[in-house]
């Protein structure tokens, strides 16, 4: 039985589904995103190597289609089951800085909003002038 348990474990870690307290270090925007939230009294959020699988996806899905829902029409969270049940995606591009973009984000109400959710994680990747958050409890 505990074999099973065991293993069910490491195949769901293996597979992605849990958000594991591992040495992952939040990167610099993760950190900055953080600092605003901390301003406001909220929460810190913990980096999710899933949550930065789904914002990689989602990377390169908006490079073709730009939109929060996906390229096949479902939402953008279907990238990837990282659980939770409150979810949140902000894009950006054509942006001079990381700081730019969040100071975009901060000054449209539904980006704020994802920003300052009641969540728990974050995973943000920025590649090729594409910036994606993804967030969620």
């Amino acid at each position: 039985m505990n074999f099973i348990l065991v293993f069910t474990i490491k195949a769901m870690v293996i597979l992605g589904m849990f958000h594991l307290p591992l040495s992952i270090q939040l990167n610099p925007i993760e950190i900055e995103i953080n600092e605003i939230r901390k301003e406001s009294g909220l929460a810190e959020l913990k980096p999710s190597l899933c949550l930065r699988d789904r914002a990689s996806i989602r990377l390169n899905e908006v490079k073709d289609v730009w939109s929060h829902t996906r390229p096949n029409g479902s939402i953008s969270y279907t990238a990837k089951n990282c659980g939770g049940t409150t979810q949140g995606e902000n894009l950006a591009k054509e942006f001079v800085s990381t700081d730019t973009a969040i100071v975009g984000w901060l000054n449209s109400p539904t980006h704020k909003e994802v920003i300052m959710s009641d969540t728990k994680y974050i995973g943000v990747v920025l590649k090729d002038g594409y910036l994606v958050m993804e967030v969620n409890n």
